[in-house]
């Protein structure tokens, strides 16, 4: 069997309860898995539910163990119904203890492996294989690499092959696989709705841009490169926004810009962590960067930016731009190269400088009917092999694959997790 763990907690795959009843954006980063997974009912694939994890805990029920799993009972409940996920169907399960050696769970760090939960200790005694998506890894990345370590039998996804960097090989040394490359996938919202000759000419740059304070789970990030920003060029389009007006609209925001959140600290009494908590609740949205369609934004602009964060990994808008028919702009990287990407066949590469950014917008504004043929050639690749139904067939496959392979009583230091999504070098 194939579990996916919890996923009514985060709201990567579908909507999550507490983002609907709060009004809060859901990035649904990866809603294909929810939509042609989950909810398509496999006969291989099941939920695997930590019952102390539930979306409403950090406010008010983690003290209260036996209210906090009535609450995660409850959340779940709206959760299967909002994403359409039949319980009757898809197995759910609620300990490890069914789990076996021929059984795979899929299990995101965020959240999971950045603070002891009752989960660690509990898939660290089962004989099963455990798929670790390092989605913000970056957030105490010592702790994350300490506590994966511990689990055993363990292999990493992520949007990029994360053995290639080094801040990667830094944090863990012991990792001596490669990292399932697990694509970004637009929505279909994200789609092509004016032609080239309509669209204007400036590059859209589009992102949020985090500001990191210093605190025990960024030291690991800051001290490593040297600075407080995770997207540095987005700060360098940001910062210099109004002086590039005639080439870049940008709409790269701080990340909370209309209302900081509040940290809750461990010194705090009772009274002082519950108005830093509803205040983060009522106020803390990113209303200013969701306020607008991106959808209608990439259909405007014949090229688009979205920088990448320092830590190697690609924003999720490089594929919904492309899905709309815009030419994108990033690095010559493994992280689009590994997919089968090609610059200057379908995207543009820059050397991640500013001055090297305004060149390229330049060469194409000069040169449309160049910048026409990549940007076609980009809709077609994303449209055609990154789309919901193709990702969901794919990365079910390789999981499967895996399953056979550790049913079959290969040994875990044996075991192959390759990314079909990869292409090989021609």
């Amino acid at each position: 069997m194939i579990y996916f763990h919890n996923p009514h907690y985060a709201s990567f795959y579908g909507t999550n309860v507490f983002n609907a009843l709060t009004r809060r954006f859901n990035h649904r980063k990866y809603w294909y898995i929810g939509r042609y997974i989950l909810s398509q009912a496999e006969k291989d694939v099941g939920i695997l539910i930590n019952l102390e994890q539930n979306s409403f805990a950090m406010f008010f029920t983690y003290k209260v163990p036996f209210l906090n799993r009535i609450v995660t009972l409850c959340e779940l409940a709206v959760w299967l119904v909002l994403n359409r996920v039949n319980p009757f169907k898809v197995p759910v399960r609620f300990s490890t203890g069914c789990l076996t050696s021929g059984d795979v769970v899929v299990v995101f760090a965020f959240d999971n492996l950045q603070r002891p939960v009752s989960l660690l200790e509990e898939l660290s005694k089962t004989p099963c294989v455990k798929v670790v998506h390092m989605t913000h890894y970056l957030f105490d990345t010592s702790r994350v690499s300490a506590h994966a370590e511990k689990l055993g039998a363990v292999f990493f996804a992520a949007e990029s092959n994360l053995t290639k960097y080094p801040y990667f090989a830094h944090y863990f040394p012991y990792y001596c696989r490669d990292t399932y490359l697990l694509p970004f996938i637009p929505q279909p919202r994200f789609s092509r709705r004016k032609s080239f000759s309509e669209r204007n000419l400036k590059c859209l740059a589009l992102g949020t841009l985090t500001i990191l304070r210093k605190k025990e789970e960024t030291k690991d990030v800051m001290d490593f490169f040297g600075t407080d920003c995770v997207h540095p060029m987005r700060r360098a389009i940001y910062e210099n926004r109004d002086s590039m007006r005639d080439m870049i609209a940008s709409s790269v925001s701080l990340y909370n810009a209309d209302a900081p959140s509040k940290d809750v600290k461990a010194q705090q009494n009772v009274l002082a962590k519950a108005y830093s908590a509803l205040w983060n609740l009522i106020n803390a949205k990113q209303k200013k960067y969701f306020s607008f369609s991106a959808a209608d934004q990439f259909n405007k602009y014949a090229m688009f930016v979205v920088p990448e964060e320092i830590n190697n990994l690609p924003a999720m808008g490089w594929v919904e731009g492309m899905a709309c028919g815009s030419a994108y702009i990033g690095l010559d990287d493994p992280m689009y190269t590994d997919l089968g990407l090609r610059p200057g066949e379908h995207y543009i590469s820059y050397d991640n400088t500013l001055q090297g950014l305004l060149d390229v917008i330049k060469h194409y504004q000069k040169n449309p009917a160049e910048l026409e043929r990549i940007a076609e050639n980009g809709y077609r690749f994303v449209t055609e092999l990154l789309n919901g139904p193709r990702a969901a067939a794919v990365f079910l496959a390789d999981l499967r694959e895996l399953a056979a392979q550790a049913a079959a009583g290969t040994p875990p230091e044996s075991l192959k997790f390759s990314s079909s999504f990869v292409k090989a070098e021609k």
